[in-house]
């Protein structure tokens, strides 16, 4: 929905009055964090949108995702979701990757690039080498 600037708030308040309350507990540190934020990200023509909406066979979504309530997250999710209709006999999916927040910007510019996230991604050791090859492809 489009929602003009000086309506976000009464929306906002009103929406929250009906949603069910998720509580994630936050690892070892006993303090429950319940924000998810999501931004999604499509063409001047709402492509991505018009594809999901339809349920179009392929149709994609992509969005940015971060969990907490931090107004700087350390880190972000970019995911891509996948419709797939029943009659293909193939699954939805949703495939993903994470990025430190202070190299976003210019991951969305094209300056931070998928080799770059594959360096970091190795001196962190965090990743097995699937993962690594997925997330870079994705990317």
């Amino acid at each position: 929905y489009w929602v003009p600037m000086d309506s976000v708030t009464d929306i906002k308040c009103y929406i929250l009055k009906h949603l069910p309350l998720l509580v994630f507990p936050t690892r070892g540190t006993g303090k429950i964090d319940l924000t998810v934020s999501s931004v999604y990200l499509d063409t001047p023509n709402l492509d991505l949108y018009r594809g999901r909406l339809q349920r179009t066979e392929g149709a994609q979504a992509i969005r940015l995702r971060w969990y907490g309530t931090a107004d700087a997250p350390s880190e972000v999710w970019v995911e891509r979701k996948v419709h797939r209709e029943d009659w293909t006999g193939e699954v939805s999916v949703k495939e993903r990757f994470a990025i430190r927040e202070p190299f976003l910007n210019d991951y969305l510019r094209g300056l931070y690039t998928p080799e770059d996230l594959e360096r970091r991604w190795r001196q962190e050791g965090r990743l097995s080498e699937e993962e690594m090859a997925a997330g870079r492809q994705l990317a």
